[in-house]
């Protein structure tokens, strides 16, 4: 990558610095992640081929890792109106949205991900978190229970997160579905300490439901593993 920086600077120098040159300049700072020389190459670059998707992409990836997104926002906008269908435009405008705390405008972004039949576990978890903060608890179980589907092995951190949240904020029943998911879906394969989480959330959730009993086996399945668990017994004792 040296190199070929080295070779087209000597080539702009030499006044061969067409729309090209500048654009193969910014890509490849961008992968010496130098965004604010990426970002001087790729407006040469549109200056001079100013309808070339790529650079305008490019500038749009190099002033999101320099956190401008209002500008980012703008020059996405512009591409998606050319182009709708590329996933991959409507990604990078959810970012600069949420860059923005702009939380509706970034589920627009991943449902139209969606609706292109594009859509990534992590497009749908982004999706679900946004849900999940907008209190539209069925619509955030589905979709974390959706991008689950998408793909096996993924790491259960975030939606056993949104389950802890959902049974916190007084939904029990949602919490639970998603829950019951996650432990058919990680199966034997988990490790000790989220099998351990797993189960106190369990127990939460059987407690909330009115469902002392359960509550109290599970809690005692945790205990027989490990007598002085400290949450445990506090949860049993209350």
């Amino acid at each position: 990558t040296d190199a070929a920086i080295k070779t087209l600077t000597r080539a702009i120098e030499l006044g061969g610095g067409d729309g090209n040159t500048f654009g193969l300049l910014g890509t490849a700072y961008v992968s010496k992640e130098n965004f604010v020389a990426a970002e001087g190459a790729f407006r040469n670059a549109l200056l001079l081929q100013p309808a070339t998707p790529e650079w305008k992409l490019g500038l749009a990836r190099c002033i999101f890792r320099q956190n401008k997104y209002a500008e980012a926002v703008s020059l996405m906008n512009d591409l998606i109106e050319r182009q709708p269908d590329k996933p991959e435009f409507w990604l990078l405008l959810a970012s600069a949205h949420l860059g923005m705390k702009e939380t509706t405008a970034a589920a627009t972004c991943y449902e139209m991900i969606d609706r292109l039949g594009k859509s990534t576990p992590d497009s749908l978890m982004s999706l679900a978190d946004i849900y999940l903060q907008d209190a539209n608890y069925p619509l955030a179980v589905e979709t974390y229970l959706r991008a689950l589907d998408l793909k096996p092995d993924q790491k259960i951190d975030r939606p056993l997160r949104a389950a802890e949240v959902l049974n916190g904020r007084g939904a029990p029943t949602e919490a639970a579905i998603l829950l019951a998911k996650l432990q058919s879906y990680a199966g034997e394969k988990v490790d000790a300490d989220k099998r351990k989480k797993m189960l106190k959330l369990e127990a939460k959730i059987a407690s909330a439901e009115g469902k002392s009993k359960e509550s109290a086996e599970v809690l005692e399945k945790i205990l027989a593993e490990d007598p002085l668990d400290g949450d445990a017994l506090l949860l049993l004792g209350q």
